[in-house]
C-alpha cells in the first residue's frame, strides 16, 4: 500500500511541474543554452486528454508536467523541482 501511496504521489509531482521551473533550474545551473533551447522545445506544443472507457475528454495545452517513461522525465523533474543539474556526460 505503501507503494501505491508513494508511486501515487510521485505521478502526480510529475503533473504539477510548471515547465518555467525546469527552465529556471536549468539557467540557474548554468546550462548550456542549445540544452536549454532543446528543452523548450521539448516541452512546448503538448496537449493533454484523459480518457475513461470510451469517453475522451477534448485536449488541452499543457505547461505542466513531464512525459513520465521518457529518458529525461526524471532529469528535468530533480531539475525543476530540486535544482539538481543535469549531469554532463561528455
Amino acid at each position: 500500500m505503501a507503494d501505491s501511496i508513494l508511486g501515487s504521489q510521485r505521478r502526480d509531482h510529475f503533473d504539477h511541474l510548471v515547465h518555467r521551473q525546469i527552465l529556471e533550474g536549468l539557467s540557474t545551473a548554468k546550462t548550456d543554452g542549445d540544452l536549454i533551447k532543446f528543452t523548450l522545445n521539448y516541452l512546448s506544443d503538448r496537449t493533454i486528454a484523459v480518457r475513461v472507457g470510451q469517453e475522451r475528454s477534448e485536449e488541452i495545452e499543457g505547461e505542466r508536467g513531464v512525459p513520465q517513461g521518457s529518458v529525461l522525465g526524471l532529469d528535468y523533474y530533480n531539475v525543476g523541482k530540486f535544482n539538481i543539474p543535469l549531469e554532463d556526460n561528455n
